[in-house]
């Protein structure tokens, strides 16, 4: 697969986006089981929307990318564990906007363990060999 995926409004199950040299951008609400996106060559942007959002529906999200870069932004209600990795010097980015946001740097600087919310529900696994990572609320 060759080119971008653009989403919008997605209610669904299980979503898996994939695309070999392009761009992966989308606003999902009602997410249900899951959500994969994987890209080589090309950046992961994800905007869950807060009006829809039900913290009992989530399950887990990956987005991996090879030359690009993973951004997340997800609704303050949000709780869950959230795994962010880069196989780069580039440090992994926590936007002020996380400021409820507790993490514990690991041996390895590329690698942040961190958790929201008193009682973590979902899983969310964030990877980049050559970008960064963001995870924002809004």
């Amino acid at each position: 697969m060759v080119g971008n995926i653009v989403s919008q409004n997605v209610v669904s199950d299980s979503i898996e986006l994939r695309t070999q040299q392009g761009d992966i951008s989308g606003r999902f609400s009602r997410i249900g089981k899951k959500l994969l996106t994987d890209t080589s060559y090309g950046n992961i942007e994800i905007d869950i929307a807060d009006n829809h959002y039900d913290s009992k529906k989530w399950r887990q999200l990956k987005a991996s990318t090879i030359s690009g870069d993973v951004h997340v932004k997800l609704p303050k209600t949000f709780t869950g564990h959230f795994n962010l990795r880069s196989y780069t010097q580039i440090p992994i980015v926590l936007l002020e906007d996380a400021h409820q946001l507790r993490f514990k740097q690991q041996e390895n600087k590329n690698w942040i363990r961190a958790s929201y919310g008193k009682r973590p529900k979902s899983n969310i696994n964030l990877s980049t060999i050559a970008g960064y990572v963001q995870l924002q609320y809004f």
